[in-house]
């Protein structure tokens, strides 16, 4: 494989990825109309693939994020509650459904993969 093909690859699998959690939650009438929101996200650039345990149930989940969840949802005010090794994102798949809030976070020790 060559290194012009590779960036392609990274984002159709953002784009497979971000699609099926569209359809999952009922966020796009069909795969077309999933597949085409989800291009417009990743072309736009800044999105990244998160696979971290969930503290609360243990279970592994897959998201595509954006670190500058900031360009997604505008900060609140008041004290942060983000404790020390807690990483903030924008969880696309929720922008895109039109979830009042689409802000998720990880503690670092649980991210298993993150690029």
């Amino acid at each position: 494989m060559n290194n012009s093909t590779a960036p392609t690859l990274s984002k159709i699998s953002l784009v497979n990825t971000l699609s099926a959690q569209l359809i999952r939650n009922g966020a796009a009438q069909s795969r077309s109309q999933a597949m085409k929101s989800a291009w417009a996200v990743v072309l736009k650039g800044g999105v990244s693939l998160l696979i971290f345990r969930k503290k609360s149930t243990g279970e592994i989940t897959r998201r595509v994020v954006s670190e500058n969840w900031t360009a997604y949802q505008s900060p609140k005010g008041g004290k942060s509650n983000l404790v020390a090794g807690q990483m903030v994102f924008a969880d696309l798949a929720k922008f895109i459904a039109g979830e009042a809030n689409c802000i998720i976070s990880a503690h670092r020790e649980s991210i298993i993969f993150y690029a």
